[in-house]
């Protein structure tokens, strides 16, 4: 069952990510860093690059996941955040975004 970790290049979200890591575990990553969608993208992970206050790009990148990890770091970080101008507003994104795409399990970090 396919998993997504939002902020995947976070240290908290690149250590789930490593934890998660199977051949037969579908990976989705969704990062602002060009430089860790190219990482990920080459250990074989499905890859989303944008900016992570953006729901509808979240929505879409976790739409048939049964598992979304997000990472909280990701929504108070140092990254462009151009969608939400407060963590709590990522945060409430992020919930809207997991719920219209039908994730299952949600795990907060």
């Amino acid at each position: 069952m396919p998993v997504i970790v939002v902020g995947a290049d976070t240290a908290p979200g690149r250590a789930v990510v490593a934890e998660l890591e199977d051949p037969r575990r579908e990976i989705r990553v969704f990062v602002s860093d060009e430089d860790q969608a190219v990482f990920f993208r080459d250990r074989g992970l499905k890859v989303a690059l944008g900016d992570v206050s953006d729901e509808s790009h979240v929505e879409a990148a976790a739409t048939r996941c049964f598992t979304a990890v997000l990472i909280s770091e990701a929504a108070s970080d140092a990254r462009e955040r151009s969608f939400a101008d407060s963590p709590e507003t990522v945060l409430e994104g992020w919930a809207r975004a997991v719920g219209n795409a039908a994730v299952k399990r949600v795990i907060w970090v």
